[in-house]
């Protein structure tokens, strides 16, 4: 049990410090560990591809190659949400809809994250949202909840042209996190608005 507190502990310091090269050492740790078992080791690969979209995107498609469905019930909501996620930077939005609809309507994933994912797809798909700000708060008691609202708000307003993304892409980059596919992709918004 001990091994899973650890887990847990790690989850929760990534999840307020945003700090990845942190992460990254002890979830090498992880997965070298001849304790855990194939569907510990795969559910923690499900959350560090779904880390590493704000890192290094290229670096997620690779990783995502390596996952298995998994055999345990409470480890298929966050495959169902990474797949569903994939599709979606994938470019793949219709398929990304449909699987998203079946998972609902089966109930596969909480009606928080089929919501989540309903917009993160409207925002790729170049949809209007209204209220877009308010469904994204910045304003969270975790780091990393605000950096990825804030990455999803630049890059609404960047497919719109509108001058907004500049404000996220400055709260990105203030933020100080080892999130680099994130940080150069703001630096990159705030030298066109310069």
């Amino acid at each position: 049990m001990a091994i899973v507190d650890d887990i847990t502990k790690t989850l929760e310091k990534f999840y307020k410090t945003c700090k990845y090269e942190k992460f990254a050492f002890k979830y090498q740790n992880y997965m070298s560990n001849k304790k855990l078992n194939d569907d510990t080791k795969n559910y923690l690969r499900i959350l560090h591809t779904n880390f590493l979209f704000l890192i290094d995107e290229k670096a997620a498609f690779r990783e995502y190659e390596r996952i298995f469905r998994p055999t345990v019930d409470k480890y298929l909501q966050a495959y169902y949400f990474l797949e569903v996620l994939m599709l979606t930077k994938k470019k793949e939005f219709d398929e990304a809809s449909k699987r998203l609809k079946f998972y609902k309507d089966h109930k596969s994933l909480s009606k928080e994250d089929a919501y989540s994912l309903e917009l993160f797809n409207d925002i790729y798909s170049d949809k209007e949202i209204k209220d877009i700000e308010k469904k994204f708060p910045l304003n969270n008691r975790i780091l990393y909840q605000n950096v990825f609202n804030a990455r999803l708000l630049m890059d609404y307003y960047a497919l719109k042209g509108d001058k907004k993304c500049e404000d996220y892409a400055i709260f990105i980059v203030k933020q100080k996190t080892d999130f680099t596919d994130s940080v150069n992709r703001a630096k990159e918004i705030i030298d066109i608005f310069k």
